[in-house]
């Protein structure tokens, strides 16, 4: 959504499938609007040589030193390729808390620097050399992945 919707604070969501396979690499995150990084939050991001394994992060910088910091949880969800489930973020004030299927799993203190809106981005990656449990793309990658996406919604919050 970078150019057309940004927004600070609120509840962030997307209803997928997680596809799989060897460096298949689906994500729903944000990125601050004014193009600088971090902070972002991923909302999720599949593993994909482990169907079912979630992960959700918040990325910072620490003013003092410039050190990116970042703090994951990960979940397996067991069904997610072959089922619909609600993968979201509540972006507040003082925290960030994830939630799966409307149930929180995890929260983090709001670190410093979210402070502007932030834009939408989903997409399926192929390939990653950082990024555990997703490979190089290989002669095993699938030819087709389709992310299937039912919604993606934003929800603003009163401050």
């Amino acid at each position: 959504t970078q150019g057309s919707f940004a927004q600070k604070y609120g509840y962030f969501e997307i209803r997928a499938k997680i596809p799989v396979g060897i460096a298949v690499w689906p994500a729903f995150w944000m990125l601050a609007d004014d193009g600088g990084w971090p902070p972002e939050i991923d909302v999720l991001e599949g593993r994909g040589q482990r169907p079912g394994d979630m992960v959700m992060t918040t990325h910072w910088r620490i003013p003092e030193n410039q050190a990116v910091q970042y703090c994951g949880f990960d979940f397996i969800v067991p069904d997610a390729p072959t089922a619909f489930h609600d993968y979201g973020a509540l972006w507040q004030r003082d925290r960030i808390t994830y939630f799966i299927d409307h149930k929180p799993v995890a929260d983090i203190k709001a670190p410093v620097g979210f402070l502007d809106p932030m834009y939408m981005i989903v997409n399926l990656a192929m390939g990653s050399k950082f990024f555990g449990g997703v490979g190089f793309v290989a002669a095993e990658s699938p030819d087709m992945v389709a992310f299937e996406i039912d919604r993606i919604s934003a929800y603003q919050i009163d401050p």
